[in-house]
């Protein structure tokens, strides 16, 4: 299930126990896939205490009409939730992995999770460096389509460069 839709099903659960937008819902916030990964960044990022972004996706996307500062700090508090536990997921999966192999790799990413939010791909190495305990050297990389990378060719670019290992 992809992260938008995650948190969409969240607030919708909220909302109908009245926790959020005094009870109500909107239709929109009944539609699979209304909700985008770019609108969880959008909310994320969003530093200032206006909630200018999140009011923009709460009202543009899920027509929420006036929502409180409280409603916009718990939509913006369960982007980051699910996020978060998105990037630690695919943090502890990298982390097998690497224990696994014990050598120094480049991880090549690719995902518009880590292309469009900003601090994604650094939560997930700093996990995966936590997790690993520093003890297999790595570096994330993220595939750029705009410089016309694709990640298995990426990948494979990169596994035919010698490792000094000395």
């Amino acid at each position: 299930m992809y992260m938008a839709e995650l948190v969409r099903e969240a607030v919708l659960e909220i909302a109908s126990n009245q926790a959020m937008f005094e009870g109500r819902t909107t239709t929109a916030m009944n539609t699979e896939h209304a909700l985008k990964a770019k609108h969880l960044w959008l909310a994320e990022s969003d530093s200032s205490l206006s909630y200018d972004g999140v009011r923009g996706v709460l009202s543009g996307v899920l027509n929420v009409t006036d929502p409180s500062d409280m409603d916009c700090e718990l939509f913006r508090y369960v982007c980051r939730c699910v996020t978060r536990r998105s990037a630690n997921l695919i943090a502890a999966g990298l982390s097998a992995v690497l224990r696994r192999t014990g050598l120094p790799v480049t991880v090549v990413m690719d995902g518009s999770a880590f292309k469009t939010h900003s601090e994604y791909a650094l939560t997930v190495g700093d996990k995966a460096r936590q997790l690993t305990r520093q003890q297999t050297k790595f570096t994330l990389r993220i595939v750029d389509h705009t410089q016309g990378q694709d990640a298995p060719i990426v990948a494979r670019m990169l596994a035919t460069i010698p490792v000094n290992l000395a």
